[in-house]
């Protein structure tokens, strides 16, 4: 999501999927975990391996937690 051109892109579980959805003014089609600022927020400007890591496993287990 980092590395994408979508400035507003986003992290969306719709039917159990990921998806990265552009962002938008409209609401997501499915339920919303992640935007692609909040990410950024999360990480800093150069993010080492190891946080990416932690990153990483922090969405995994929201979204098992979610039902995906």
């Amino acid at each position: 999501m980092l590395t994408t051109d979508e400035p507003n892109a986003r992290l969306v579980l719709e039917e159990g999927h990921l998806k990265v959805e552009p962002g938008s003014e409209s609401e997501p089609r499915g339920m919303l975990l992640l935007s692609r600022a909040d990410l950024a927020d999360r990480l800093g400007a150069d993010p080492d391996d190891a946080a990416l890591a932690r990153a990483a496993a922090e969405l995994d287990a929201e979204v098992r937690l979610r039902g995906a």
